[in-house]
C-alpha cells in the first residue's frame, strides 16, 4: 500500500462513498422544527467546544434514514462504549487534527521557506504522532472491535504503519525537527523616528535559547538579569489575526510576524533549503484521512460522552433495533425527553435522576399511529410530544437513544407545528399563520413522515379550533403519517370510533391521557395531581377544569371562601357542580 492512499474515501459516519452522496439536507438551520425539538441543546451537548459547535449543528440537521448508514454509527458507538481506550486515543488526538486543519488551511508564502518548511515538518510530526496513537490504541482493543467502521479505521492505519514510506519518515522526523527547533528565539535591532514610531528593524542574532521573562523584583528595580536572553521589560504575546473561514475559526499570522520571518528567511535559507530538500521525498503524504474523520470522531465522542452522562444520572441509553422504514412502526419501553435530563444533569451532576425523571412507552403500530393527547396543563403533553421527535433524531443520527428498549422505523421527515408568537409584520394574524404553517405540512408529508402537533389552533374561538382540527386529524389518517396531536380539544378523543371506521387508511386513530390522580375530598388541594404517565384513556376535561380553576384560585370553594371572609355571605353553600 502507498501512503498516498491515505486520501481515499474513509468515514466513520458514512459506510461508502455512495451514501456520503445520496445525502439530502434534511432541515435547514431556520426549520421550526430546529426550534421546536430545541436541537441546540442536543448539539451543546455533544459538541466539546464553539469550534466545532457548527460541524455538529450540520449533522444534526442531516439525519439519515437509510438503515445501513444508521447501523454503521450504531456499531461504532457500541464499540467506543466497550472500548474506553479507543475513546480516550480519539480525546487524546483531536486537539492535534485541529492545530492541523488550522495549518492546513492557511496559506503560507512560498518566499518564506523556513517558515513553510518549520510548517510542513509540523504538520508531517502531527500527521505520525495521530497515526501511530490510533495504530497502538486499536493494537490493544484488539479483537474486541466490531463496528465495520472502526476495522476499517483500523486496517487503513495498519497499513500506513507498515508502508516504507512512513517508516522512513518516522525515523527522519526527529533530526529534522532538531534541526529547526535550533531557532528558539532572535535579538532584533528596531529604529525609530523622532515621533518615536518604529520605522526600521534588523536581525541582530539567531539563538538557540528563548527569551525569558524578568523576575518581579528586578524589573521593580530596574535590575537587568545576570542571564543573557532575559528581557527587561515583561513577556508580551504576539497574537494571530483571527478570522472566521470554512466555518471555523483560523488564526492568521501578525503582519509583524509576516516581515520578521521574510527577513529572517533571508538569513536561514542556507539552513532551511536541507531541510526543505529532505522532505520533499513525503510530498505524496495526505493527512486528509485524519481530517475527513475529524468531525466525525467529534461527534462520535459527543455521543460517547452524552451516554456515559445519562449513565452517571441513573437513566438507561440503549442501542435501538433498526426496523425496516416501510413498516411505520415505533416501540419504545421507557422513553424519556432527553433534553430535560440533560437540563437536569447540568444543574446538578451528582444527582440520581431516576426518582425525578418520568418515562413513558411509545407505540405507533397498526393499533394506532395518530394520537390525540389530552391532559391538564403542564402535564407533561409537551415533553412527551418533544421527546418522541428527540428520540426519533436521535435513533436516525446513528445513536443509542433515551429508554430501555426501543425498535423503530426511520422517518423521511420530522414536521413539528408548535406555539409560536404572532409576528407583528404579518397580514395574516396568528390563526392564519398557524393553519399556513399547518397546510405547508400536508404539502410535503408522506405517510413515511412523523408529524408533531402542540397545541395548535388554540389563538382562536373553541368552536373553530376544534372544527378544524378534527379536519386536520382526518387528513392525518388519510395521510397515515405517525403523527402526535397533544390538544385541549377534548371533544376531538370522543367520535374516534366514528371517524377510524368511516376514513380510508391503516392508520388507527387513538386517544391518549396525561395521567392524574383525582383528589377525592373538598379541601383546597388540587383538584387532580399530575402523574406524567401518558396512557391510553378517554379525555376526563371536568376534571382538568376543576384542576385549573383551582390553581388559578378561582374555583367556586375558593372565590365563595373569599366571599365569606369579606362578610358578603355567611356559609359556603356546597357546590353545584
Amino acid at each position: 500500500m502507498e501512503v498516498s492512499n491515505l486520501s481515499e474515501f474513509m468515514s466513520l459516519l458514512w459506510p461508502d462513498l455512495g451514501k456520503l452522496k445520496e445525502v439530502k439536507q434534511v432541515v435547514s438551520e431556520d426549520d421550526c422544527m430546529v426550534s421546536n425539538l430545541e436541537l441546540s441543546e442536543i448539539a451543546k451537548a455533544l459538541s466539546p467546544d464553539s469550534i466545532h459547535l457548527v460541524s455538529i449543528r450540520d449533522i444534526l440537521t442531516n439525519f439519515s434514514e437509510d438503515i445501513d448508514v444508521i447501523n454503521y454509527r450504531l456499531d461504532i458507538v457500541e464499540d467506543l462504549l466497550q472500548n474506553p481506550i479507543i475513546v480516550s486515543c480519539f480525546k487524546k488526538i483531536l486537539p492535534l487534527l485541529d492545530e492541523m486543519a488550522i495549518v492546513s488551511s492557511r496559506k503560507i508564502s512560498h518566499e518564506v521557506l523556513l517558515q513553510e518548511t518549520a510548517s510542513r515538518v509540523g504538520e508531517l510530526e502531527t500527521y505520525v504522532t495521530c497515526i501511530l496513537e490510533l495504530k497502538k490504541a486499536f493494537d490493544d482493543a484488539g479483537t474486541n472491535l466490531k463496528s465495520d467502521g472502526l476495522k476499517k479505521l483500523y486496517k487503513a492505519v495498519k497499513g500506513v504503519t507498515e508502508d516504507n514510506i512512513f517508516r522512513s519518515m518516522e525515523k527522519e522526523l526527529p533530526e529534522l525537527l532538531k534541526g529547526l527547533r535550533k531557532i528558539s528565539s532572535v535579538t532584533l535591532g528596531i529604529n525609530f523616528n523622532a515621533k518615536l514610531n518604529p520605522i526600521e528593524f534588523t536581525i541582530v542574532s539567531i539563538n538557540e535559547e528563548p527569551y525569558k521573562e524578568n523576575t518581579l523584583l528586578n524589573r521593580l528595580f530596574n535590575k537587568k538579569s545576570s542571564e543573557q536572553y532575559t528581557g527587561i521589560s515583561p513577556i508580551v504575546t504576539i497574537e494571530a489575526v483571527e478570522t472566521l473561514k470554512y466555518n471555523q475559526v483560523i488564526k492568521e499570522p501578525n503582519p509583524f510576524h509576516v516581515a520578521i520571518f521574510r527577513e529572517l528567511d533571508k538569513i536561514t535559507q542556507s539552513a532551511a533549503k536541507p531541510i526543505a530538500q529532505a522532505i520533499a521525498k513525503y510530498i505524496k503524504i495526505n493527512a486528509r484521512l485524519l481530517l475527513d474523520i475529524r468531525t466525525d470522531m467529534v461527534f462520535l465522542l459527543g455521543m460517547e460522552k452524552l451516554i456515559s452522562n445519562m449513565k452517571k444520572s441513573g437513566l438507561r441509553m440503549c442501542k435501538p433495533k433498526v426496523l425496516q422504514k416501510e413498516k411505520r412502526q415505533c416501540s419504545i419501553k421507557g422513553m424519556y425527553n432527553i433534553n430535560l435530563a440533560l437540563n437536569m444533569h447540568y444543574k446538578d451532576p451528582q444527582v440520581d435522576l431516576t426518582t425525578k425523571i418520568i418515562s413513558n412507552d411509545v407505540n405507533f403500530d397498526e393499533n394506532g399511529r395518530i394520537f390525540i393527547l389530552t391532559g391538564p396543563n403542564q402535564g407533561g403533553k409537551t415533553t412527551y410530544t418533544q421527546a418522541i421527535g428527540l428520540t426519533q433524531i436521535l435513533l436516525q443520527l446513528g445513536s443509542y437513544v433515551p429508554c430501555d428498549k426501543a425498535a423503530m422505523s426511520p422517518v423521511d421527515r420530522i414536521y413539528t407545528h408548535f406555539p409560536v408568537e404572532e409576528r407583528p409584520d404579518s397580514r395574516l394574524g396568528r390563526l392564519g399563520e398557524e393553519s399556513k404553517r399547518l397546510n405547508d405540512i400536508f404539502q410535503k408529508a408522506t405517510g413515511y413522515s412523523l408529524i408533531l402537533l402542540n397545541e395548535s389552533l388554540q389563538s382562536t374561538s373553541p368552536y373553530e379550533g376544534f372544527y378544524i382540527s378534527k379536519e386536520v386529524t382526518m387528513a392525518l389518517k388519510l395521510l397515515g403519517a405517525r403523527s402526535v396531536f397533544a390538544t385541549h380539544f377534548h371533544e376531538l378523543a370522543e367520535d374516534l370510533e366514528n371517524l377510524n371506521s368511516n376514513l380510508p387508511g391503516d392508520s388507527k386513530i387513538v386517544s391518549l391521557i396525561s395521567g392524574v390522580i383525582e383528589n377525592s375530598d373538598d379541601s383546597d388541594l388540587e383538584a387532580a395531581k399530575r402523574t406524567y404517565r401518558i396512557v391510553p384513556g378517554l379525555p376526563q376535561g371536568k376534571s382538568y377544569a376543576k384542576d385549573i380553576a383551582s390553581r388559578h384560585g378561582l374555583s367556586f370553594e375558593k372565590l365563595a371562601c373569599t366571599l365569606k371572609d369579606r362578610d358578603i355571605i355567611e356559609e359556603v353553600p356546597p357546590t353545584l357542580l
